[in-house]
């Protein structure tokens, strides 16, 4: 009975005593702890702070995009002889650049390919055409706005190549319209913009032609013959890297 006693009290103290030495140890060391933790969640938060700025910068640096583009004409001129014209639907495709030079202003310049012209209707006694010309459009466009953009812009065009065919007084005809063009163009270009996320945009826009796009001498025809000019409704998809 003496010796269980002896161990039982022996046990306690011990036990006791492991918790007195764990409650100082908890107690001294709990400081340093500290001091520990708060340094290192210092050293976190410089960090974050940092990576945060870096990420920021990046952002505000990049002032210039560059995308490709591609979409939908619906193109016309802008008066016919002897005809009943029609719009002609075609297709372009090109590059662009957008760079920001101000809040909400941005300068768009752009290259491409665009397939104009229209469809020419001489009567069901005569017969239908297709003017069809290919054009490298250049414009210089000026964006004002973010989710939803204001364009406009002056434009110049080089002609690629412009034929006619179709059926005529029951004839067939390929012709070559070169030599009766002019091999350039200039007009004014509006339009309104969508940017529905950070790379994808899409709109329409107008190209108003100024040029005369034929070259013809009234001394040699019969009636003064009217300036014609492009007409283009452009609907657009672009994608920005």
């Amino acid at each position: 009975m003496g010796s269980g006693l002896f161990l039982k009290i022996r046990n306690y103290v011990f036990i006791k005593n492991a918790h007195f030495e764990c409650y100082l140890l908890f107690v001294f060391c709990w400081p340093v702890f500290g001091i520990l933790l708060n340094h290192f969640m210092k050293k976190f938060l410089i960090v974050v702070l940092l990576l945060s700025s870096f990420a920021a910068q990046s952002q505000e640096e990049k002032k210039t995009t560059v995308g490709l583009k591609s979409g939908v004409n619906l193109a016309i001129f802008s008066a016919s002889v002897n005809s009943e014209p029609s719009y002609r639907t075609g297709f372009h495709a090109g590059v662009f650049l957008r760079h920001r030079i101000a809040r909400k202003i941005y300068f768009r310049p752009e290259m491409y390919y665009s397939a104009q012209g229209e469809k020419e209707n001489y009567g069901p006694t005569v017969g239908k055409t297709i003017v069809k010309m290919d054009y490298l459009n250049i414009p210089f466009l000026f964006e004002y706005g973010k989710k939803i953009s204001f364009q406009f812009g002056p434009q110049i065009c080089a002609l690629l190549s412009a034929h006619e065919k179709g059926t005529v007084n029951q004839q067939k005809i390929n012709s070559n319209l070169m030599e009766v063009m002019r091999t350039s163009d200039f007009g004014l270009v509006f339009g309104l913009g969508m940017n529905s996320s950070q790379n994808l945009n899409f709109g329409v826009r107008y190209n108003l032609g100024l040029s005369d796009i034929y070259v013809a001498d009234d001394a040699y025809l019969s009636a003064p013959f009217p300036d014609i000019k492009n007409r283009v409704f452009h609907f657009y998809f672009a994608y920005n890297f």
